[in-house]
């Protein structure tokens, strides 16, 4: 079965979705072209017992997240892991795979000390889902729901990033990560840090960045190791004589290009 034309976001401009929140909030803006779905249990489905699928593939899909960080956060929300919203589905739930084609992904964050927007790029994502279950049942024959994700970090660096998620453990949200960054331009992360963290790259050749991470809904570790030549950044602070601008901190520039901190 093919559903074409799919479109899922709230009500109204993100002005008045931000108007409406007394806590911050992520908005979600998500389209998708195509979506497939092959050996679906329609009888469990219409009879209200379950959702079972053998496979469901969404095809050419636009996803935009944005938070504004001008929003109070919630100070008892903790925010929910995939594995853990499986949870609040009301009905038992199982997709052995879920395929993602032609997905460009955009996080979007506006940060009220630079009054800027920063925007991190996932273009020409493609990816699996498997084992997507709320079942104790399917869960005890396997209590991992896998993610492995291929993408264009800010459409230049290949990135590739597997995702395990236990679901013996939706409590704690307990997950790892694994991710492998290709070669690209450094220049190409200014979209998103100069307004996130008030740094621009004006120079930087990266060769690789691998990350390996266990963690769950208190907290995370684990190690990156990251290849670099020619790096040269440049510091920034509010411009106090043009709102929403930023300008050069030189004292800390100086710092950041010419010493390297060693463990």
């Amino acid at each position: 079965m093919r559903l074409v034309g799919f479109t899922m976001k709230p009500a109204g401009d993100k002005e008045a979705f931000w108007n409406k929140l007394k806590y911050r909030k992520d908005r979600y803006d998500i389209n998708v072209r195509n979506i497939l779905l092959d050996d679906v249990d329609w009888y469990s489905i219409v009879t209200g017992q379950s959702i079972k699928a053998g496979k469901v593939t969404l095809e050419d899909a636009s996803v935009e997240v944005y938070c504004n960080k001008a929003i109070q956060p919630s100070t008892d929300k903790i925010p929910a892991f995939p594995s853990q919203t499986l949870q609040k589905c009301p009905l038992p739930l199982q997709v052995k795979k879920v395929q993602l084609k032609n997905f460009d992904i955009f996080y979007k964050e506006y940060n009220t000390e630079s009054k800027q927007r920063g925007t991190v790029e996932f273009a020409k994502t493609n990816g699996t889902v498997t084992n997507v279950t709320n079942i104790p049942g399917e869960i005890a024959k396997n209590k991992k729901m896998e993610m492995d994700v291929h993408t264009r970090l800010m459409n230049d660096g290949k990135l590739d990033v597997q995702f395990s998620f236990d679901l013996t453990k939706m409590q704690s949200g307990a997950f790892s990560i694994d991710a492998a960054l290709g070669p690209m331009d450094g220049v190409s992360m200014n979209r998103a840090i100069v307004a996130l963290s008030m740094v621009e790259v004006e120079k930087a050749n990266v060769q690789s960045f691998k990350l390996h991470m266990n963690g769950n809904t208190t907290g995370a570790n684990g190690t990156i190791a990251m290849a670099y030549t020619d790096l040269s950044v440049k510091a920034l602070k509010p411009d106090k004589n043009e709102p929403g601008e930023l300008k050069k901190k030189g004292l800390a520039t100086f710092m950041a290009n010419n010493f390297v901190l060693q463990k």
